[in-house]
Order: C-alpha cells, then structure tokens, then sequence
C-alpha cells in the first residue's frame, strides 16, 4: 500500500506543477513576506531551451538558513517614502517602493505599473544608485520574452570613495522543462536569465579612460503556485581573464516559505490543482463517493487536525498523512470499521510548516486530502 501512496504521491506533484508565464497578481515582491533560502555549493545551470531537465536532488549546503526579507521604505511626515537617494510621493498609485534586506544589504525595489525595477543598494560600505532604474523584470514574462537596457550608477564606499560604474543588461526567460530538486519534489519550472555587463574605470598615470569589465550572470527558476523562485544560481566572470571570482546557489524551499498562508493568489492556484486532480480520480473511481464521505479540519492546521468521516457500509479503513516528498508522519493503522460515522484526532503541532498529504485507504480504495500546516 505504501508503494502505492509513493506513486500517486510522485504524480501528484508532476500535475500540481505546471509552468506559466509570470505576472505581477502571483510574482511581484510583498511587503512583510520573509523567505528562507538555503545557500548551496554552485550548480551550473544548463542549456537553455524547451523540455530540459535540472537535476538538483543533490545539493551541499553551505548556509542552510539564509533569510530574505521584504518591507516599505520609511517615511518623511505623510507624503513621501525615502528610498536611499530617491524620494517617492505616497500617493502616486502607480508605484509600489518596496526593499529587499538580504545579508546586511538593502536593495531598493521599484513597481511601476507591470515594471519591475531596482533603484540601487546600500550597506554598511557601499551605497550604490542607478541614474535611472534598472529593470528587473515585466509581467507578465513568459519563455522567450527579452528585456535589454543600458546604465549608469554612481554611489560611495565606505562614505569618502566615489564608485561608478556602467554597462547593460539582458533578462531572457530562456528555458523551461522538469526540475528534481531535493527530498525527491518534481517541479515544471520556468527559468528566468539575467546577464549583466559591468564596467568599472580604472585610473592610470595618463588619464586615459580604461575599464574593468565584469559579467554577472544569474538563473532563477520559478514554479507555478509560487511567488519566488524555487532556486537561484549567480556566477560573476572577470572578462580581462574570463576568471570567475564568485559563485554561489540558492534553494528556496516551496514548504518553508512563511508567507504562502497569507499568498490566497497562489494558495488558490494550487488549491485548484488539486480539486481537479481530484475530481479526475474521483471519476475513474466512482465508488469513492458511495463508500465514504469524510471531512479534515481545520485546514490550516496548527494543533489537531480532526478527521471526520462516514462510511456507507462496514470496511477496514486506514489513514495516513504525508510530507509532500512521501515521508510518513502518521498512520491511525488497520481498522475494521462498521458503518456510520467516525472520528480521527491527528497531533500536528509538532509537524514543520507546509503541506501534507491525508490519505484514507477505504477496503481497495483511497481518498486524499491536502493539509497545509500553520
């Protein structure tokens, strides 16, 4: 039985994950949504192109709680945010400011209608501002879509050195296809590419205007149903020796996203998913419906999760409840149930956040439900 859960299990996750082109109402920044990314040893990131596989099941981590957070810029009395070197008027509707605090630096975000734009970044040695904003990406954005520009940035390090530099950018969502990804997930994913030219001047004796030139390479796939990415590459390339002089990756864990029980946008998405998947199997087994009727809540749940169900005719019953990656966390074991109705009490507080799987084995039958875990 339990060979049988694993594969509907594996299936589940395969139809629950299909890629579509990103927009703002699903993956445009929040204010108050705090990530957890894993950092891991670099993985390189592929070809681009259709119907690729990535497989990451086997990452190393360096930093396995490394926080991003998202919050409104301060304010200047009741009329205007303060965005480093930038002011913006509160009631201008058509922006939405919004900074991103990652590793002690902040990087100051732009919405401008389906524009998503960076305005610079601050820490405690450099502050960096963009002439004009950099764009980050538009919504919506699917494969094939390209975004090319040019800038100029100046700014100061450590509050006396003046900092310039220029240069272009290109964002291309450039492939697409099936990703493994740790704990055995299966996710569709569109993968979004960000090249990025950095010239900095360098001085010399005469004057003369030369430049160090630097790529900064990033790959971010996302996943349906999910605001963020699910994981992040960033390569940097000195271009005068075609060195690399940083790497790094990034896991974004879908269970352990904090704000996805205040995401409705694509909690609703996945919650659809679901019922049709559902409404699928209930088809082909008709009899589901016959047999028993059943009834979890709350859903989320913090404490216990109660299961109510009703039996048409007597049967063995048995529940289970899942992690998404098919780990068994409970099992009420074999019961020889009469008709009627019955009650199950699960203990979930000790359950990390995320969702689960309930599954109830009915004699040769089995209903599934999706509890999400405060």
């Amino acid at each position: 039985m339990k060979h049988k859960n694993a594969i509907f299990i594996v299936f589940l996750l395969s139809y629950l994950s299909v890629s579509a082109q990103l927009r703002t109402t699903y993956n445009a920044m929040r204010p108050c949504d705090e990530i957890i990314k894993q950092q891991v040893r670099y993985q390189p990131p592929g070809k681009a192109g259709a119907n690729l596989v990535w497989d990451f099941s086997e990452l190393t981590a360096v930093n396995p709680e490394y926080k991003l957070s998202y919050f409104l810029p301060g304010t200047v009395g009741d009329s205007l945010y303060v965005m480093g070197c930038d002011t913006l008027r509160m009631d201008d509707n058509t922006l939405r400011p919004i900074i991103g605090m990652e590793h002690y630096t902040m990087y100051y975000y732009l919405l401008r209608g389906d524009s998503l734009q960076q305005l610079g970044h601050e820490n405690p040695n450099t502050h960096l501002h963009y002439d004009t904003p950099l764009p980050e990406l538009n919504f919506p954005f699917d494969y094939g879509d390209v975004i090319t520009a040019s800038y100029d940035s100046h700014g100061l390090y450590s509050g006396l050195m003046d900092i310039r530099a220029k240069g272009t950018v290109r964002i291309h969502a450039d492939a697409f296809g099936e990703m493994y990804l740790p704990d055995g997930d299966t996710l569709t994913v569109l993968r979004v590419k960000s090249t990025r030219l950095i010239m900095e001047p360098i001085q010399t004796a005469d004057s003369t205007e030369l430049f160090s030139n630097r790529i900064l390479e990033t790959h971010k796939w996302y996943s349906k149903g999910y605001r963020y990415p699910v994981f992040e590459t960033i390569r940097a390339v000195h271009l005068g020796d075609s060195l690399e002089n940083f790497t790094t990756a990034f896991y974004y864990p879908p269970q352990e996203h904090y704000y996805l029980d205040t995401d409705p946008e694509n909690v609703a998405i996945l919650d659809s998913l679901w019922n049709i998947k559902q409404r699928e199997r209930d088809s082909e087994n008709p009899m589901e419906s016959v047999k028993l009727r059943v009834k979890a809540y709350p859903n989320p749940v913090e404490n216990e999760l109660t299961v109510e169900y009703e039996l048409m005719e007597d049967a063995p019953v048995t529940i289970y409840l899942y992690t998404m990656q098919g780990r068994l966390e409970y099992t009420s074991g074999l019961k020889n149930q009469p008709s009627g109705y019955h009650t199950e009490v699960i203990n979930c507080s000790d359950l990390p956040q995320g969702n689960y799987l309930l599954n109830m084995v009915v004699g040769a039958e089995m209903i599934s439900r999706k509890i999400i875990k405060k």
